[in-house]
């Protein structure tokens, strides 16, 4: 098992109620792993999570992405500005 810590920003720390999660996954865990694994400990997140970006180690991954222990997977909701 390897241990990462998923940080929630904007509107996905409201809805989740906490700044940060640590995720235990299995070896060889990707990004995708994380998301799903996230989605189930906080369904409040619902189908936004699928909209939402992922960055691991404070730069943007796709879900193939292999994790490792101790790794920052941050949670990012969509901007949107005026």
């Amino acid at each position: 098992m390897i241990s990462v810590t998923a940080l929630f920003l904007g509107p996905a720390k409201d809805l989740t109620k906490v700044e940060s999660a640590a995720l235990d996954l299995r070896v060889g865990a990707t990004v995708g792993d994380a998301r799903r694994a996230i989605a189930e400990r906080f369904p409040r997140l619902g189908e936004g999570l699928s909209k939402m970006r992922l960055a691991l180690n404070q730069e943007f991954v796709v879900d193939t992405q292999v994790l490792r222990a101790g790794d920052e997977l941050a949670v990012v909701p969509p901007v949107s500005g005026g």
